[in-house]
């Protein structure tokens, strides 16, 4: 067979966790074992470039070759953490662990590499889909289904599944109505482009209970920045939120901010630090 004949066998039971002879509560088996699988998948990328020389080019077999590679090439980088270079302070070289935390458009199945992590609320989470859903407000009869990431935006693709109700019922769409997911300037960047009349509403700015950017008034030409206390400033630093066409940026006086009698309603920070719109 071959994954014996390769050393990994043991991939093909029933279970390579639930066949495992060691204790889990054992952190150094633990990390003995989680070793020897990543040192397997180590070794399948070189086997995979020796098989694809016996193997017709363009031919299906190579493209899914190359395909399997890579994704495992990519949960290698999501989910192990490699040691430093050189030996630890034992000196032994260091052991791969899996990563603390979730890596940003994490691969969740390897069956399915298109599903993500998302999230309903803060503390409700799925994984795999979401569905895009476009309706006639007037007959609510559906005209329309998409397949969204589970991290995607709702507002992704909208325009998509606009031309696909057009197609689905020959009739052109007028006006396109979505809630406030639909309505971040992006979406509405890419109706103007293509001629179509979006309307969604703004979504309400959160800061937690401090002045959101919106209520800056932002003098791009002049490279200015208004407060709310009426505070003026033009200083450039190279780290705050908001930028001019010319890649400055504008952050207030610390000193400004720190006989301001709204500091409280501005930011959270110690004194001695300005506001970074």
């Amino acid at each position: 067979m071959w994954a014996s004949g390769h050393a990994l066998g043991r991939y093909y039971g029933s279970s390579v966790k639930g066949e495992a002879d060691i204790g889990w509560s054992d952190e150094s088996a633990m990390a003995k074992f989680l070793k020897s699988i990543v040192a397997d998948a180590d070794r399948l990328p070189e086997i995979a470039r020796d098989t694809l020389r016996q193997v017709p080019p363009g031919s299906d077999q190579e493209k899914a070759i190359i395909e399997s590679a890579q994704l495992l090439s990519q949960l290698l980088l999501q989910d192990v953490e490699r040691p430093a270079e050189g030996p630890g302070p034992s000196g032994e070289d260091g052991d791969a662990r899996l990563k603390q935390g979730l890596t940003r458009d994490r691969i969740v199945s390897v069956h399915d590499p298109e599903m993500r992590h998302g999230h309903k609320s803060a503390t409700r989470r799925f994984e795999g889909f979401k569905a895009a859903v476009a309706v006639d407000p007037d007959s609510r009869l559906i005209t329309a289904v998409g397949l969204l990431r589970a991290n995607a935006g709702d507002s992704e693709r909208a325009l998509e599944l606009v031309k696909a109700s057009e197609a689905n019922i020959g009739i052109q769409v007028e006006e396109t109505m979505g809630d406030c997911a639909y309505g971040d300037g992006t979406t509405r960047e890419i109706f103007e482009k293509d001629g179509r009349k979006l309307v969604a509403r703004v979504a309400h700015a959160h800061n937690q209970g401090q002045f959101p950017k919106e209520a800056f008034t932002i003098d791009l030409e002049a490279g200015t920045c208004n407060c709310p206390a009426g505070e003026v400033t033009h200083t450039a630093v190279a780290n705050a939120t908001c930028r001019d066409r010319d890649g400055r940026a504008i952050q207030f006086e610390a000193e400004a901010c720190d006989r301001c009698r709204l500091r409280p309603a501005y930011m959270r920070a110690r004194s001695g630090k300005g506001r970074g719109v």
